[in-house]
């Protein structure tokens, strides 16, 4: 059975990712929400839960040092990711970029360079980043946000490159609008996120022959492309 590590486990497209591999894998989940990792433990109890803030280097330099000494890891599913605010350039809080930043680019990177290391000396593996259709289309209120999630793909773009002859595959997801706790108000004609967990499974699905590097999902009443 193949280890998983999946990012941002508690809420969301992360939870229902775990909801549709645990049968299928071995799930390592990362959170930070101690009630919301609890109660997906008891919903999934064969997982192995990790709780903290991703945005804790050290701690996460120690998660993934655990992680590295007692699993061997074949999947990394960077999901966590957060929009602190809308809002204008002009306004735009430099502290807030900062944590988004540091959440959307530098923490996923961090798993990226750990994981692929390790996956590079096997010869196999496969890391998965869930970005987000704001990298295909800028927004106005959404430069933020954006910037953090565009930073992170050149990195993943590039990474397609370096490791591809050592068998490590990279796929970038794109998902529009979904309807996750991510938004204030609830979005019911938003993908629901079992749909991109689905769409990701299909990927980790496909033959080694091949690989899914760019996979964009959107909602029908989405048009900002």
């Amino acid at each position: 059975m193949k280890t998983i590590v999946i990012t941002g486990s508690s809420d969301g497209i992360g939870k229902a990712l775990v909801h549709q591999l645990y049968k299928e894998y071995k799930i390592i989940a990362l959170g930070r929400n101690v009630e919301k990792m609890k109660k997906l433990k008891e919903e999934c109890p064969l997982i192995i839960d990790y709780t903290f803030d991703l945005t804790n280097q050290q701690e996460l330099y120690q998660c993934i040092q655990t992680i590295k000494e007692q699993h061997k890891v074949d999947i990394l599913i960077n999901n966590a990711g957060a929009n602190v605010k809308k809002e204008m350039v002009i306004h735009q809080n430099i502290d807030e970029f900062n944590y988004m930043m540091q959440l959307n680019c530098i923490s996923p990177l961090i798993l990226m360079q750990e994981f692929a290391k390790e996956m590079i000396q096997n010869k196999k593996g496969h890391i998965i980043n869930v970005l987000s259709t704001c990298c295909l289309f800028d927004n106005v209120t959404m430069s933020g946000y954006t910037a953090s999630k565009k930073a992170f793909e050149a990195f993943s773009k590039a990474l397609t490159k370096e490791i591809k002859e050592y068998n490590v595959f990279v796929t970038n997801i794109y998902p529009g609008g979904t309807n996750t706790n991510f938004r204030a108000i609830e979005r019911l004609d938003y993908l629901n996120p079992t749909t991109v967990a689905k769409a990701i499974q299909n990927v980790l699905a496909m033959p080694n022959d091949g690989c899914i590097q760019d996979l964009v999902l959107r909602p029908l009443v989405e048009n900002n492309y």
